[in-house]
């Protein structure tokens, strides 16, 4: 599924499912944001990074969501992550946004991070009509490890629309009272 979520204004942001052939720059974008956060302290393995990468252009249950630099072709301006999970302590899945990046270039009145977020939300909802019968409902779970004032101040804007922060992390699709 892709789709054209409402980006900046009048301006459409067509979000699309990653192929086996968006694998380089998928890989190079992820690397990018890895520096920033944790990277400092923990590299990355560049066979779980490529592994990760395939098992959603490859669709062997996580998906890539990205968006297309409108003035480079072949370049990535922006994805997201989402893999189904489940907590220790339950059955019930969830998905977890686990990377959320635009590039620089592409971060001012684009429009590309509330496009992403839109389209875990769709990937959330769409998923959730598969889940058997008399199950919980699948909800979205992001968190971040940069340590980014302006993401925690879009997080926290999007998700008073379509969900809620719960402790250190942010949720939708879950009626918590």
């Amino acid at each position: 599924m892709s789709g054209i979520f409402a980006g900046y204004g009048s301006v459409n942001v067509v979000v699309r499912h990653a192929q086996p052939a968006d694998e380089r720059a998928i890989f190079d974008l992820f690397i990018s944001a890895h520096a920033p956060g944790l990277g400092r302290f923990f590299p990355y393995s560049l066979p779980k990074v490529e592994a990760a990468i395939q098992n959603a252009t490859r669709r062997r249950g996580s998906i890539i969501g990205v968006i297309d630099a409108p003035d480079r072709p072949g370049l990535i301006a922006a994805a997201i992550y989402l893999v189904p999970e489940a907590w220790w302590w339950s059955e019930a899945y969830y998905l977890q946004a686990r990377l959320t990046i635009v590039r620089q270039t592409y971060r001012k009145r684009t429009g590309y991070a509330e496009a992403l977020l839109r389209f875990a939300e769709e990937m959330r909802k769409s998923l959730n009509d598969y889940r058997p019968e008399g199950s919980p409902p699948l909800v979205l779970e992001l968190s971040y490890v940069q340590e980014d004032p302006r993401k925690v101040r879009l997080f926290d804007r999007w998700f008073s629309r379509w969900g809620r922060k719960v402790g250190g992390v942010y949720l939708s699709g879950l009626d918590l009272g």
